[in-house]
């Protein structure tokens, strides 16, 4: 039995309420940080506003003055070098090394450290004709990818993880000719998506298992020719999702109305935990032990993770953790293969790391910028194991006696804008907002592209479009008109991108990757659990929806199950509880 009692704190942020539990303090204990001042949503937002995933910019690399793509705008004041060039023996981050100052504190330091090392100016690594690519590694033939690894001709797809030939994707894992799926393993030729395993040929599907040829349809499993949940002769279903489904954006639209009612009527999981093992949290694959933890695949034993961490142990407050297995790491973000870390941003492969940031195969560094196979350094300095840890020490002691000891890195060292990071995405907020919190804001440039083709002039059809569309600059239809989506106002259609929709009967899309990335976002319940009800009644309807088929253990009186969902009690869909909805899906 722990010897520690749960205590509840107030936000030093935003003045809520939060607990930390004995399991909370035995970790502290462990990796000899304080317990936090803030709330897991504040601390997750410290973190997130210092990642920059998808907003790429032109500008000069400051080593060679070439050209590049670079996370980094040509206005901010950094050195910015090119892939090749950083990683490359041409220059030597150690010659930026500083002497700590026992008069200044260490943030103070560190900020001076992040303007003088030069930066990396896109985060991928061991990959092929992937240029446009980035927090990405051993990809191949992949074009705007985001924390994607392991994957090979895909496109505009986000933490998507050993994939070919797949588009617009969002937590896919091992598919193929996949289009707009979310949350989704093991699925070939397929569109539309949601919650789906080991399916092939489905589009328009939510929570599908074992299926092949379901179309807008939901809660199957195992089945085949299905049409809107009914069973259809193979010669039937093709006629139906032919007559539908037949490379219109028009028709599109209207079959996606039609997903929306579907799966407003579909009755739904409290959260969504694919064999898991005692875990409170939601959109979860193959976890145990798991407590508070969002979008997470392969993790045991953590608490507090935010999308997306995968190959994750003991551990807690990390953020977009991937790959390579990680464990005992305490507030990070970006990071793979770490392990006894604390503080990090975009480390991959190493150990024993605290306060650093583009680390990558090292040991035993406190407060390094862009060191590679090194161990026993000081910002950026290098010491004996000895004076190391005789120096580190007095380090800590200091940041302990300045309140700095136990916090990630304030937000005023953040490279980036706030609009410019996943925060945005997970935490949005206006201008107003994020300046008033202390945030970073940039306005969107002015983008004068010279549109080719207007939104409202795109073919419908498809099949009315030939590959001379190829490279025309198309206008985005939000065009940035009160639009937070990091909207780039125009888009371009690839060659190989046209040969995908061509193959799959697609219609070309109307928005612009950033802007279709964040309609998936939307369609993600929130990163928090709420006390609910089960809402099965007995043999009623509910939403002025027929619910049930068969007679549930509780009869016609109300299910009397509580549990924790991330569906909030004011949200109109339909949640069962465990057993009422394994009666009705299984």
């Amino acid at each position: 039995m722990s010897s520690y009692t749960a205590v509840n704190k107030t936000c030093q942020s935003c003045n809520n309420n939060f607990t930390i539990y004995p399991e909370d303090f035995e970790f502290y204990e462990k990796m000899q940080v304080p317990p936090p001042d803030q709330c897991p949503d504040c601390r997750s937002q410290s973190r997130t506003c210092f990642r920059n995933e998808s907003t790429l910019y032109v500008r000069e690399c400051d080593f060679s003055k070439k050209k590049i793509i670079s996370i980094y705008s040509q206005d901010k004041d950094l050195t910015v070098y090119d892939q090749k060039v950083w990683w490359s023996d041409d220059w030597d981050p150690m010659e930026y090394g500083m002497e700590y100052d026992f008069s200044k504190s260490f943030f103070e330091q560190y900020a001076e450290l992040m303007k003088r090392v030069p930066r990396l100016s896109i985060i991928n690594k061991q990959s092929v004709n992937s240029d446009y690519c980035n927090y990405s590694n051993s990809n191949k033939d992949c074009y705007l990818c985001f924390a994607s690894h392991f994957n090979e001709a895909c496109m505009f797809n986000w933490y998507a993880w050993k994939n070919m030939d797949c588009v617009d994707c969002r937590s896919v894992i091992k598919s193929e000719l996949a289009y707009q799926c979310n949350f989704c393993n093991n699925v070939y030729g397929s569109a539309f998506l949601e919650y789906s395993f080991d399916c092939s040929e489905c589009f328009f599907g939510y929570n599908l298992v074992g299926c092949q040829n379901c179309f807008l349809s939901s809660n199957l499993k195992h089945k085949q020719y299905y049409f809107m949940n009914k069973q259809l002769s193979k010669e039937e279903y093709y006629q139906k999702v032919n007559s539908l489904f037949n490379g219109s954006y028009s028709n599109l639209l209207k079959i996606l109305d039609i997903f929306q009612q579907i799966k407003k009527e579909t009755i739904r999981i409290p959260v969504y935990q694919k064999s898991c093992v005692d875990c409170k949290g939601a959109d979860l694959m193959y976890c145990k032990g798991l407590f508070d933890v969002f979008d997470a695949a392969y993790c045991e034993d953590c608490r507090y993770l935010y999308p997306k961490s995968t190959n994750v142990y003991n551990s807690m407050d990390t953020n977009k953790m991937g790959y390579n297995r990680s464990e005992w790491c305490y507030m990070t973000i970006g990071c793979g293969g770490l392990s006894n870390s604390r503080f990090c941003d975009s480390c991959w492969d190493n150990n024993d790391l605290t306060y650093c940031n583009l680390c990558f195969s090292s040991s035993n560094l406190f407060g390094c910028i862009g060191l590679k196979s090194k161990e026993y350094c000081i910002l950026n300095k290098q010491y004996t194991k000895e004076e190391y840890l005789d120096m580190t020490a007095r380090i800590i002691k200091q940041m302990k006696e300045n309140n700095e000891w136990g916090k990630f890195f304030p937000k005023y060292i953040s490279n980036f804008a706030y609009n410019e990071t996943t925060a945005q995405e997970y935490f949005p907020l206006n201008k107003e907002q994020a300046q008033e919190q202390g945030f970073k804001w940039k306005d969107p440039e002015q983008r004068k592209y010279p549109i080719d083709i207007p939104t409202d002039k795109i073919p419908d059809n498809i099949k009315d479009t030939d590959s001379s569309i190829v490279g025309k600059i198309i206008e985005c239809a939000h065009n940035n008109k009160n639009c937070n989506e990091q909207c780039t106002t125009a888009f371009k259609i690839i060659p190989k991108e046209y040969e995908f929709y061509k193959k799959m009967n697609l219609p070309i899309p109307r928005l612009c990757p950033n802007c279709r990335h964040y309609q998936r976002i939307k369609q993600r319940n929130p990163l928090k659990l709420w006390k609910r009800r089960c809402m099965c009644n007995g043999k009623t309807s509910i939403n002025n929806v027929y619910t049930n088929t068969v007679e549930h253990s509780h009869g016609s009186d109300p299910c009397p199950n509580e549990f924790y969902t991330s569906y909030s009690p004011d949200r109109p869909e339909i949640v069962y509880c465990e057993k009422c909805y394994q009666s009705e899906v299984v």
